[in-house]
């Protein structure tokens, strides 16, 4: 109540009432007893053998006594739980602390959850063997552990590079790589371990440098580093390098082209606003006629073009040579045409989407082309060092502060989680055994006979009288 400025409070506890409620209750055990007792004498006629004045009276003992016993149990009650109210603020914080902690148990349990099922998926579309899967898993812990990204996240990753072919111990090695490479570019998971599995896969043949072995799952980081730098040193992202990609990369790794090459020739066209698959598509194109045309192929007018630069595409031993080997002697061969008559002539040597991909990189100083192939060429540990700035600051203290948080998280519901599986187990064989024991339909055949009792006495106009005789004292 408000009182001249004085604020009174006074709290009331329900709970300090059970005293009371628990005489109430026994009032209610009498009143059932006597109307058992007057139950008995209905026989199946439906009628009353001369007793409805004994269960009337019953009832209106029972009645008075409740209303007289819960008013006066009430009024105890009230009296006592303003005299407990302080008393039980140490029980109601106690309470709100077990509701977090077993907010707690339960968020960790769902982290463990998830992280789970995305190891069983892996297995189950990678065909993994325990121990394979148990590498894994325990390598997705350790980086869920030390990098920004959890190891739910990092599980989901997983799945992905599993539909796309990659076994659980080709991922072992390859997880690092893919998540510093996130950390440093600030990429998803999911889009990187697409980029970078995908050129994995694409690059078999020639790998991050000219003369190099096909890409192994090893040469991951060092696909990360490459991918990195360029997205960094020009106006472009990894995202979009990898679209450019999709169409380049069987192109490039038919010919012999190395992806650092590749890498260096999508950024420059990116920066010049070839961005993305059209890039991409431009850049194949060039690299296909250069192919046909140094095989003798394409038009009369090509191949005419193509002698009198006197271009040579090819090595000794036939295979075609580096595109960003061929640009400077082509530049050199295009030095002292018009710019009208060079087009024409790229063009006609490359076609339309290829003949722009090929303008713009004999627009590049060789400066600028050379400058950028190192930077590529010599980024290893460029993802590491990248991502460890980016995570620098407020922001990047939070997502590791979450990520080791997830990892204890995680840790805990692993702990738990053998004896939460034996008892869902545990209820759901009793429940199985329970349905297949038949004792639902005998349940329901109980539920019938009520239905059927309560029926017959609904059907008593006799009886249903002395029960609402008895209601109207219970709420007089």
């Amino acid at each position: 109540m408000k009182q001249g400025g004085f604020h009174i409070l006074i709290s009331v506890d329900p709970s300090s009432v059970r005293p009371g409620l628990n005489r109430t209750e026994k009032d209610f055990d009498r009143f059932g007893r006597s109307v058992d007792k007057a139950m008995r004498d209905i026989d199946p006629a439906k009628r009353l053998r001369g007793n409805d004045g004994r269960f009337k009276k019953a009832g209106e003992r029972a009645g008075t006594s409740f209303a007289n016993g819960f008013l006066a149990n009430i009024r105890q009650g009230i009296g006592q739980g303003i005299g407990q109210t302080i008393a039980q603020l140490p029980l109601a914080a106690g309470a709100a602390a077990f509701d977090g902690l077993t907010g707690a148990v339960g968020g960790s349990v769902a982290v463990f959850r998830d992280f789970d099922s995305a190891m069983v998926q892996v297995g189950v579309i990678s065909g993994a063997s325990a121990d394979d899967l148990a590498a894994l898993r325990e390598e997705a812990e350790r980086l869920g552990a030390n990098t920004s990204k959890g190891a739910v996240e990092i599980g989901q990753m997983a799945i992905a590079l599993s539909r796309a072919g990659f076994s659980a111990e080709q991922q072992t090695v390859a997880l690092e790589g893919i998540v510093r490479g996130s950390e440093a570019t600030g990429a998803s998971l999911e889009d990187l371990a697409s980029v970078g599995g995908g050129l994995i896969k694409a690059f078999n043949g020639v790998g991050l440098t000219a003369g190099t072995a096909g890409l192994q799952v090893s040469d991951m980081q060092g696909v990360m580093d490459s991918l990195v730098v360029t997205a960094n040193s020009v106006n472009t992202d990894v995202t979009s390098l990898g679209f450019g990609m999709r169409n380049l990369a069987a192109q490039a790794n038919s010919t012999g082209q190395p992806l650092n090459d590749m890498l260096v020739a999508l950024g420059l066209l990116q920066d010049s606003m070839l961005a993305g698959e059209t890039g991409g598509t431009a850049l194949s194109t060039a690299l296909r006629q250069v192919a046909d045309l140094s095989a003798g192929g394409g038009s009369k007018e090509a191949q005419q073009f193509w002698r009198d630069l006197g271009i040579n595409a090819r090595d000794a031993d036939g295979n075609m040579r580096p595109l960003l080997e061929i640009l400077p002697e082509m530049r050199q061969k295009l030095a002292d045409v018009a710019p009208p008559q060079r087009d024409l002539i790229l063009s006609t040597l490359f076609g339309a989407d290829g003949g722009k991909a090929v303008q713009v990189l004999l627009s590049k100083t060789q400066g600028d082309i050379d400058a950028l192939s190192q930077k590529v060429n010599e980024s290893a540990g460029a993802s590491v060092k990248a991502g460890e700035q980016m995570q620098q600051g407020f922001g990047g203290a939070l997502a590791q502060l979450s990520s080791a948080l997830e990892g204890l998280a995680l840790q805990f519901g692993g702990a738990i989680a053998p004896a939460i599986e034996g008892f869902a187990k545990l209820i759901s064989s009793f429940l199985s055994q329970f349905n297949e024991s038949g004792a639902f339909d005998a349940l329901q055949e109980g539920f019938e006979k009520v239905q059927t009792a309560l029926e017959a006495i609904a059907s008593d106009e006799d009886l249903m009288s002395g029960v609402a005789d008895a209601i109207a004292e219970v709420v007089k």
